[in-house]
């Protein structure tokens, strides 16, 4: 079964019995996080008391008490293809915040989990399942007092995936469904993640694609736009699109608690959500300062009965596939001191680490909001002009040095970007922002060791020389 609401991580998680021991019953049960985003299934198991422990309630599995735990040999087997930790195949994943990684042995365990086929009580088994054995980690989220969550249950693309290994034991025929339910009011809530020939299938269902690209576990979705009560918003296909570099795109995630978006789309849909509430008029609902930075805009309602509700989102997707999110899975809703009721849009613009890391120490702030700039660019079409200027004939027209960059991006901005961005493009023709994005990697190739902390210098020459 699925659960909700588990430990405020605002995530879904399994509960699944592993190993074979001497006890009654014979499983130890385990809360694993549902996370299409990644392939490998791992728990921490007791492995991790001599090197570092995350906390939880329970003990880690005890894999060394259940008979059916094998440890995959170093290099002799199909799904060992990491290094390995003497004689035994080792696996180490890093997330993609980039702050959580696990790391430990890979071995072959009995999954069990409650079946909702067959009598009461029964349990379908899934053996000699490859899994993470955890015996180390860094930036767990779930790593604080009173945890109950002790893995996760990875469902992504991938040979390693619990989808895929169900498939090769002919049990899933590739197959998963899940419903996850909403409702906060009413407190925890359940339903089933179903595997192959459990899963009934609605002819009525619209539907889009799953699409991979590169080796990612990941699972692509053709997004073409967004709606705001039924009203499409201005915003470009190609934001939504894989890059010709095959990076970009829009991935199904049920790892991460909230939608994220780039900032392009995001600035857009913030524009039609305030637009929507200022008509309502700031007697019944008023802008404040964000409790949950980020997460913006920030109302309070201050005339409950004239309220008249919150603007639902649409997701337009390939093959004419909408989805209609409602309000509480697009608006975080809380109740403040004088009884209000205060929320903010919980969809996030995309976060950059690099330059939140670098202006922590402050030297080199403009460069590296600069650099957020030109990322932007591509937005833009400044590419798609005739006659480019050749790189070495640019670099001669403008002197080099940020200053000249970081002044012409700090003019005023057109109405079609967030006021409030202090990254925000200015209004240049398509060869001023060639110009300056060639004068920028000149500054990059003459300073490269004091801005190499930003990270960009190679994805800029690499997306803007012709």
């Amino acid at each position: 079964m699925i659960f909700n609401n588990f430990q405020d991580l605002a995530s879904y998680h399994v509960r699944i019995g592993v190993g074979t021991l001497s006890t009654s019953p014979q499983y130890k049960s385990y809360n694993l996080l549902v996370d299409t985003g990644s392939d490998l299934t791992w728990l921490q198991c007791d492995g991790c008391r001599t090197h570092h422990c995350f906390k939880s309630v329970d003990e880690p599995f005890p894999s060394s008490a259940s008979s059916s735990y094998k440890p995959l040999p170093c290099r002799n087997h199909p799904l060992c293809e990491a290094d390995c930790e003497g004689a035994f195949c080792a696996f180490i994943t890093t997330y993609g915040d980039g702050h959580t990684t696990v790391q430990g042995v890979l071995a072959s365990e009995t999954f069990s989990f409650e079946s909702s086929t067959g009598p009461p009580c029964s349990r379908e088994l899934v053996r000699d399942l490859v899994f993470g054995c955890n015996m180390d980690n860094t930036g767990v989220a779930f790593d604080k007092d009173g945890n109950q969550m002790y893995g996760i249950l990875g469902l992504g693309f991938g040979s390693r995936s619990f989808v895929t290994q169900l498939q090769t034991a002919g049990q899933s025929d590739g197959r998963f469904s899940y419903c996850f339910r909403l409702e906060p009011q009413a407190g925890p809530t359940s339903s089933f993640l179903k595997f192959g020939a459990d899963i009934v299938e609605k002819p009525d269902l619209s539907v889009t694609a799953l699409r991979k690209y590169n080796d990612a576990s990941l699972y692509h979705v053709n997004l073409l736009g967004m709606s705001i009560m039924g009203g499409r918003l201005n915003i470009p296909p190609e934001v939504f699109a894989v890059q010709p570099d095959r990076t970009g795109g829009t991935i199904i995630d049920s790892g991460q608690p909230m939608t994220t978006l780039l900032k392009p789309a995001y600035f857009v849909l913030v524009r039609g959500i305030e637009a929507v509430f200022s008509a309502m008029g700031e007697a019944i609902v008023r802008k404040i300062p964000s409790r949950f930075p980020p997460l913006e805009p920030f109302y309070e309602v201050v005339n409950k009965q004239a309220f008249t509700g919150y603007p639902w989102i649409t997701f337009h997707f390939d093959n004419d596939a909408d989805l209609n999110l409602e309000y509480g899975a697009t608006f975080f809703v809380v109740e403040n001191e004088s009884g209000n009721m205060e929320f903010c849009l919980a969809i996030r613009p995309e976060l950059d680490n690099h330059g939140q890391i670098l202006r922590q120490n402050g030297e080199d702030e403009g460069m590296c909001d600069l650099r957020e700039a030109i990322y932007g660019l591509r937005y833009r079409k400044v590419m798609d002009v005739e006659h480019l200027p050749s790189v070495n004939d640019t670099v001669k027209e403008l002197p080099v040095g940020k200053e000249i960059i970081i002044a012409r991006l700090n003019t005023p901005t057109k109405d079609d970007q967030d006021p409030d961005d202090r990254c925000a493009l200015p209004t240049v023709s398509p060869k001023e922002s060639f110009q300056a994005v060639v004068t920028l990697i000149s500054d990059l190739l003459q300073n490269e060791r004091k801005y190499t902390e930003c990270g960009v210098l190679q994805k800029l020459e690499m997306r803007f020389r012709p």
